[in-house]
């Protein structure tokens, strides 16, 4: 698994949250927030299913 910081803004913080919590505990985690920052522990799946998202 690979892990991922990432700064969400606050006009979009629901939404993202929202988004991650439709992957399995398996494929997705955060594993700290600090503020706007999250880090995440993603799977190869579930990486590749965020990027077709794009």
């Amino acid at each position: 698994m690979q892990t991922i910081t990432l700064r969400v803004e606050d006009s979009v913080s629901e939404k993202f949250l929202w988004l991650l919590e439709h992957f399995d505990e398996k494929e997705i985690s955060i594993i700290d927030k600090i503020g706007k920052m999250y880090q995440l522990l993603f799977s190869p799946q579930a990486k590749k299913d965020l990027e077709g998202l794009a």
